[in-house]
């Protein structure tokens, strides 16, 4: 419908203007040697400098996109996604009451994946990174008050079991891992990251301080901070505890690495579950990376989509500069004629033909680079790491579109160099 109506409303000016015609104006642009007037002329150069702007406009968009997602892959999320498979396993509380009975049910299932061939660790946790989950509350640092005026503290809480952090790939920055021995009736220990380390402790080493956070705790490690839900999120302070010691999560998802391909590996993962209780569900499954990659879903797309465009509008904008000089060129044989006749060398005429090719694209540069003002506004809450007016982009796609229309124009250039003037005379 809107290619319809296109044709209809260009197709529409044209033929007003047909009608409007009058014979003494085409008399005398006859006269002229040529057969469109200096109005049609302006227009077509109105239009093909139209086209250079709007190319100009999708390419600086396209640019700014493919740098900001450029950026955004080379984050470091704080884990290792690849070759990860994940999954939630949710118990019945009508069945499994006990908290103990919760812990023995992890317990079991991750031992049996990790037996099966290929799988190099297992483990669980409450919320997992990209899963669309978070469990934050207030804590204190025993021996270290808050002082006056500042707000309490704040971490994100998470639940691990088994393997999780070498699964994932998370360093251990400090201390230890929680083992075999922390277990329930053991001391209360917790693992936190790298950013609440930084942030309440500075330089001092937080290996056996206390936390309260609910439960009083000792602190044995620290970890590297992990990107929770976007790649572009500031690092939020995370504690972790051990499921084993603290089973209040009806369901974990489990994490799974392996050697092969993750989604291989599924069947048999379920088939484990079934064995321990067939009735319980395995849902939300996804390879870890492709629930990072989900995150970057709309600026690919804008991406892509805007790529896409600019592509086809630069193709549209070439061909506007070539068919615009091609035209006025071939309309001005006769003038090209008598400037040859009169002295003028071949590389006068290249000059002259390239000099009216960029003045046309200079204009559509200006304004394509004003209203890409305009288009940064709607960009800006998309971007990361670069600013919708960074030079660098500017720079590349003016001097892309630049460099395009430069060959665009060279072709009717080279063909008014080898007019004979002769001929050139002879047409009049």
């Amino acid at each position: 419908a809107v290619t319809m109506l296109a044709v209809l409303f260009f197709g529409l000016a044209p033929t007003l203007r047909a009608g409007r015609t009058s014979v003494s104006g085409i008399l005398r642009d006859a006269a002229r040697g040529s057969s469109a007037g200096s109005g049609r002329n302006r227009l077509l150069r109105v239009s093909a400098a139209t086209q250079v702007a709007l190319s100009l406009m999708l390419l600086l968009g396209a640019g700014l996109l493919i740098r900001s997602l450029s950026l955004l892959l080379g984050i470091d999320p704080g884990f290792k996604a690849s070759h990860v498979l994940t999954f939630e396993v949710s118990l019945p509380s009508a069945t499994y009451k006990e908290g103990q009975q919760k812990s023995a049910f992890f317990d079991d299932i991750t031992a049996r994946i990790a037996a099966l061939p290929g799988i190099e660790s297992v483990g669980a946790i409450s919320d997992l990174p990209f899963g669309g989950g978070e469990n934050s509350s207030p804590f204190k640092i025993v021996d270290k008050p808050v002082p006056p005026g500042e707000p309490e503290r704040h971490a994100d809480m998470r639940f691990v079991q088994g393997d999780y952090f070498k699964t994932l790939g998370i360093p251990l920055v400090r201390g230890r891992w929680f083992g075999p021995q922390d277990r329930n009736g053991s001391a209360m220990v917790t693992v936190i990251d790298e950013s609440l380390a930084k942030r309440y402790f500075g330089t001092e080493d937080p290996i056996g301080h206390s936390l309260d956070q609910g439960p009083t705790s000792t602190i044995i490690g620290v970890v590297g901070t992990v990107k929770h839900n976007e790649l572009d999120e500031s690092d939020v302070p995370t504690i972790y505890y051990t499921y084993s010691q603290a089973p209040w999560y009806s369901g974990l998802y489990l994490t799974v690495r392996t050697q092969q391909d993750p989604a291989s590996i599924m069947r048999v993962a379920k088939a484990k579950v079934a064995e321990i209780d067939k009735n319980l569900p395995v849902y939300d499954v996804s390879p870890m990376q492709e629930r990072v990659d989900q995150t970057l879903g709309t600026r690919r797309l804008a991406m892509a989509v805007l790529s896409a465009f600019a592509v086809v509008a630069l193709l549209l904008a070439l061909l506007g500069v070539y068919g615009v000089l091609s035209y006025t060129t071939s309309r001005r044989s006769h003038e090209l004629g008598i400037r040859m006749a009169l002295g003028a060398v071949p590389g006068d005429l290249v000059r002259m033909v390239l000099g009216s090719g960029l003045a046309l694209t200079l204009g559509g540069l200006a304004a394509g680079r004003f209203g890409f003002l305009l288009l940064a506004r709607l960009l800006s809450s998309i971007l990361y790491g670069v600013s919708p007016h960074d030079p660098l982009t500017v720079i590349a796609g003016v001097g892309v579109l630049a460099v395009g229309a430069a060959l665009a124009a060279y072709i009717p250039a080279r063909r008014a160099a080898r007019v004979d003037p002769v001929e050139a005379l002879r047409e009049e």
